[in-house]
């Protein structure tokens, strides 16, 4: 059986298990976690940064995914939308064309990279090698909630 001489060689070399992806999932940024949620749930839509926020909170509370008080500002949360650097390195997605924020008509409003975006959290251990997104209609949206 092959051994590593430091625990740096072992997590380098560590094989990628369902257990290791389940890990992953577990210790993601909140804001991550969010984004696979509403990705998988067919809900992830570009539009008001203000409006993602708030699903971003209410999603937090309902989830109850961390304390509400140690929870990310409307501006932090729009600056890690764009791709800012103040995150963990292990879930480091700065390289990442995620999106872009632009403003219009005086409000921020965000347009995702469905496909990288997709890409990234694959290549994170976050979502499934081929995940497929499908997005669903706002009339089902609404019917779910």
């Amino acid at each position: 059986m092959k051994t590593y001489k430091t625990p740096i060689d072992f997590q380098i070399h560590i094989l990628i298990t369902s257990a290791y992806k389940d890990i992953r999932r577990l210790n993601a940024p909140l804001y991550l976690k969010w984004l696979v949620h509403e990705l998988k749930h067919g809900v992830l839509d570009g539009g008001h940064v203000s409006t993602m926020y708030q699903r971003f909170t209410k999603w937090v509370k309902d989830k109850k995914e961390g304390s509400e008080d140690g929870l990310l500002s409307e501006t932090k949360f729009g600056l890690l939308l764009n791709n800012a650097k103040e995150i963990e390195q292990d879930f480091d997605i700065s390289d990442i064309d995620i999106g872009f924020k632009k403003k219009h008509g005086g409000i921020m409003r965000y347009k995702w990279n469905f496909e990288s975006l997709i890409n990234g959290l694959v290549k994170l251990h976050l979502l499934e090698e081929g995940f497929q997104y499908i997005p669903i209609s706002k009339s089902e949206e609404v019917e779910e909630e």
